[in-house]
C-alpha cells in the first residue's frame, strides 16, 4: 500500500498544482489576449506563454545558485 501512496499525487498537491495553473491562464487572459486581433494566433501565444513561464522557475533557480542554464 505504500507503494500506491508514492505513485499517486496527494490532493494538496493537485489543487496546488491547479491553481498555479489557473493563475497562469488568468494571468496569459489579462496580459494577452486582449492584444490578438486573430483568434488563430491565441493557441500559438498560449503556447509560447506557457513554455516561457514553465522555464521561468530554472532560470531564477540557475541564477541564484550561478549556474548555466540553456534555454
Amino acid at each position: 500500500m505504500g507503494e500506491e501512496n508514492k505513485k499517486k499525487p496527494s490532493l494538496k498537491r493537485s489543487v496546488a498544482r491547479f491553481n498555479l495553473k489557473a493563475e497562469l491562464i488568468e494571468k496569459f487572459i489579462n496580459d494577452h489576449l486582449m492584444q490578438l486581433d486573430d483568434t488563430d494566433a491565441i493557441e500559438s501565444a498560449f503556447e509560447s506563454f506557457w513554455d516561457a513561464e514553465k522555464k521561468k522557475p530554472m532560470s531564477l533557480f540557475a541564477f541564484k545558485n550561478n549556474l548555466k542554464y540553456i534555454l
